[in-house]
């Protein structure tokens, strides 16, 4: 299997997206491999980190929507996305159903565009025993781990997604930085 390029210089347009079900969908077909998504819909108290970059006051529940993410068939990585109660709670983002544009289209009609957001990424670290598992890797082959930090136009964070996935499946993920600012 090649490896899987993330290029977060357009993958969040709205001409990219609207290719397929989302970002990591089209990116994964423009790679020449047959993308998949597993998702489930809940309701849970965050992980601290998650809590913390989201604002959110301890013990206080948001909507998970898990996603499982394949390419050709290999599960390539997890990225559960995390969105607070009064986005999400009641809307159609508790449905299963995706949008041509994925979540982001969603995100938009409910009248939260997506406008910036901050991502994390540690390129190498162990895996947990729950990802060795799930990933069926060695506790010797590391994963990457990701949060992507979305904001919506009056700066709140709207969604956390927590990436992870196996490194020896990811070739390259690729940004732009504005240095310059008109």
């Amino acid at each position: 299997m090649p490896q899987i390029t993330r290029d977060a210089r357009d993958r969040y347009s709205a001409a990219k997206r609207a290719e397929d079900r989302g970002g990591f969908a089209a990116e994964v077909r423009r790679q020449g491999m047959t993308p998949r998504s597993e998702t489930t819909v809940r309701r849970e108290v965050p992980p601290a980190r998650i809590a913390e970059l989201l604002g959110s006051e301890p013990n206080t529940e948001v909507l998970v929507r898990d996603r499982d993410m394949y390419a050709d068939d290999v599960l390539v990585q997890r990225a559960p996305s995390y969105i607070p109660a009064d986005i999400a709670f009641g809307t159609q983002l508790e449905d299963l159903t995706q949008p041509q544009g994925g979540m982001l289209t969603r995100m938009k009609e409910l009248g939260y565009e997506e406008v910036y957001a901050d991502e994390y990424l540690t390129l190498s670290r162990p895996p947990t025993s729950d990802e060795q598992a799930y990933f069926n890797i060695q506790d010797d082959q590391p994963v990457f781990e990701m949060y992507h930090v979305a904001y919506d136009a009056t700066d709140r964070v709207v969604e956390v997604s927590w990436h992870r996935g196996p490194v020896h499946l990811w070739g390259n993920f690729v940004y732009r930085v504005q240095i310059k600012r008109d």
